[in-house]
């Protein structure tokens, strides 16, 4: 017979070796990292956010700020090669926050920007955007109108039906032939 199972056992309370390995894990953890502990963003600190945050020139994007100086003037500014450039002021709530939309200039090249927001208490946020370069509809080639693509798709479904049936006739009249 071989080694009797783990299973260490303190007074009611019984542990499996699979269990008790996760608890350790969980231990280590919470004591090795503790700074590490993930907070929904009650706590995480004044931040900026953008979303979407990867755009063409042009789309319209929403400029979230979290845990600022309640009801603080803000402004926030691209960073770009030629300068600082205002894109949002406005004010923040009473519980530190705001939402404000913006419409991505149209004269950005595609890079990443940083967009910088300062409150009037001199907290100091920033997030990043992508702008993608635009994607325009080639003059070149016309859009193909959805009759004739309809219509390939019938015929590749006749032919695909016919494949499939043709053997299948061929042989019952090869069969009542004989």
């Amino acid at each position: 017979m071989g080694p009797a199972p783990f299973n260490p056992r303190h007074g009611n309370v019984s542990i499996s070796r699979p269990r008790l390995a996760s608890a350790v894990l969980v231990a280590f953890v919470v004591t090795a990292f503790p700074a590490a502990s993930v907070v929904a963003h009650g706590g995480a600190g004044p931040s900026l956010e953008v979303v979407p945050n990867r755009v063409e020139p042009g789309d319209e994007v929403t400029v979230l700020g979290e845990e600022l100086a309640p009801l603080a003037a803000i402004h926030v500014d691209l960073l770009t090669a030629a300068g600082e450039q205002r894109v949002v002021e406005t004010e923040v709530d009473e519980e530190g926050h705001f939402v404000e939309s913006l419409t991505v200039p149209v004269e950005l090249t595609p890079r990443v920007y940083e967009l910088r927001g300062t409150d009037g208490a001199g907290i100091e946020v920033s997030a990043f955007l992508t702008v993608l370069a635009s994607v325009e509809p080639s003059a070149e080639t016309p859009p193909v109108p959805m009759e004739v693509i309809g219509l390939a798709l019938a015929g590749v479904l006749a032919a695909a039906l016919i494949l499939a049936i043709f053997p299948r006739v061929v042989a019952r009249r090869r069969g009542q032939a004989r």
